[in-house]
């Protein structure tokens, strides 16, 4: 390029910026704050005219910048501590690198039928009302940082073809991502969910998910579906359903049976007084299947419980003890391990011979030696249970 041209080009490019008030990423950053807020408050006026009239400003710069095609790629619009009292963005084409940043959203804000053609970032913004979008186009990346949703974010049968990114953001309610099409990431990156888990139902991902990325407080979220409708819970069981298959996928073994464990308490709500007992009791001897311990503790417990009864209610004094034995501890723990591995045949002959006529229990003695083994069964399969969700046994 000669001189001629080379001046041509720059003043052609200064009338250009001067003619728009535009800026660029690298004016912006040097600027002060005070031509920072300048600069905010210019595109904030243009910015909430409404689509027809920001789509048709920014075909007009496209047009006057058709002398240098990577120029409105150099091009920012930036918010900076804006208050959004209009938030109905239908509709618009952002097709300039667009930031938020500090800004508060006062009222309801609908991104539908929006393409993002550009990268559009939220950062140390509040969406003080709902966020409720469908049928995005996003071909460039769209993040929050750091971002709070007061009301919940509710955006359904969009299509993403690179990132949808929330880093370090808080979800105060609903985070419903359903129906829509995730050709890239979505990331939760260090996000926290204080009262529901996003629901990611029927949506399609490229690249799955990364569950192991938000923080939420079990607690509250049970509390939560504790608190709302029959139906409702039913849904939310449907959605912690979701998040433990997206784990399994991500072999994520731990996470994927604490959704189960949810799952299931989602569920018992959602039963009559009587059905709820089969899931009080799993959860106590086993945390669904999650505890090793419990059911160590619980066996421990059976032994004691049973050798205390039968040696209280049902000792024979008729029947002769043929040497040193401990019969009833012999017998209670012979009832409590699995498949005969604790003594011999001959010393549980001589415990039978020692505490029974003729070395036979009466009909109530082996009604009570059959409930023992029963329930012992029963706890030591929750015991191995736990030992392969812990290990990932398949």
């Amino acid at each position: 390029m000669n001189d001629k041209q080379s001046f041509d080009y720059y003043e052609n490019f200064k009338k250009f910026i001067n003619k728009y008030e535009l800026i660029l990423a690298d004016t912006w950053r040097k600027a002060d704050p005070q031509k920072k807020q300048q600069i905010s408050e210019h595109n904030y006026k243009k910015f909430i005219l409404g689509d027809l009239e920001w789509n048709e400003y920014i075909q007009q710069i496209k047009q006057d910048a058709s002398l240098d095609e990577d120029l409105i790629k150099l091009i920012n619009f930036n918010f900076q501590n804006e208050r959004f009292k209009y938030c109905d963005f239908r509709g618009y084409e952002i097709e300039c690198l667009v930031s938020f940043n500090g800004c508060d959203f006062l009222n309801e804000t609908d991104f539908s039928m929006t393409k993002f053609k550009q990268v559009t970032m939220f950062k140390n913004c509040v969406f003080h009302e709902k966020l409720e979008s469908s049928y995005i186009n996003a071909e460039k990346e769209v993040s929050f940082q750091n971002t709070i949703f007061n009301k919940g974010i509710y955006i359904t049968n969009s299509v993403f073809n690179t990132h949808l990114v929330f880093l370090e953001s808080t979800f105060e309610h609903e985070c419903y991502l359903s129906l829509c099409t995730f050709k890239g990431a979505l990331n939760f990156g260090n996000s926290s969910f204080n009262k529901y888990l996003p629901d990611l139902r029927q949506s399609v991902f490229s690249h799955m998910p990364e569950t192991a990325d938000f923080y939420f407080d079990e607690k509250e979220i049970l509390k939560t579906i504790a608190g709302v409708e029959a139906e409702d819970r039913k849904e939310y069981s449907s959605i912690l359903r979701k998040l433990k298959s997206i784990s399994f996928h991500q072999n994520n073994h731990l996470l994927e049976q604490k959704f189960f464990s949810m799952e299931m308490e989602s569920i018992k709500h959602n039963k009559k007084t009587l059905e709820k007992i089969p899931y009080y009791l799993y959860k106590f001897y086993s945390n669904y299947g999650m505890s090793i311990k419990k059911p160590l503790y619980a066996l421990f417990g059976v032994f004691l419980i049973f050798f205390v009864f039968t040696f209280t209610s049902f000792s024979n004094e008729k029947a002769q003890c043929l040497g040193s034995y401990y019969p009833n501890e012999i017998l209670s723990i012979q009832r409590t391990l699995p498949f005969g591995l604790g003594f011999e045949k001959k010393t549980i002959e001589a415990a039978k011979k020692c505490l029974y006529v003729n070395g036979v229990p009466s009909f109530s003695i082996q009604m009570i030696a059959i409930l023992q083994v029963s329930i012992s069964y029963i706890l030591w399969f929750l015991f191995f249970l736990a030992i392969r969700n812990l290990f990932k046994i398949k």
